[in-house]
C-alpha cells in the first residue's frame, strides 16, 4: 500500500521486458474503488530527461483522490530500469 496523508492506496511495482531484452521498471497506483468491476481512467505519466517514475509522485495524490489511477515507468537508462 502507498500512503498519502491518511489514505492508503494500492501500488503495484513490477518490471516489463522490452524488445531489446532490457527490464523496464514500472508502478501502477490504483484509485480506491469499492466495486472492482468498475473501470476508472488511468493517467500514464512519462518522465522527462534525467527523471524517473518517482517524478509522478507530485501528481499521484490529486489524481487518486479524483478517482484516476496512475501508471508510471522508468525509461531505459533511468531510475531502476536497465540500459543506457
Amino acid at each position: 500500500l502507498f500512503r498519502i496523508n491518511k489514505n492508503n492506496y494500492p501500488r503495484h511495482d513490477f518490471s516489463l521486458l522490452n524488445s531489446r531484452g532490457l527490464r523496464v521498471q514500472a508502478s501502477h497506483y490504483k484509485a480506491d474503488q469499492s466495486d472492482p468491476l468498475t473501470s476508472c481512467p488511468c493517467v500514464i505519466y512519462l518522465h522527462g530527461n534525467c527523471g524517473s517514475r518517482v517524478d509522478a509522485d507530485d501528481l499521484v495524490e490529486e489524481l487518486l483522490e479524483n478517482g484516476m489511477s496512475v501508471f508510471s515507468l522508468d525509461f531505459c537508462g533511468c531510475g531502476q530500469s536497465e540500459g543506457q
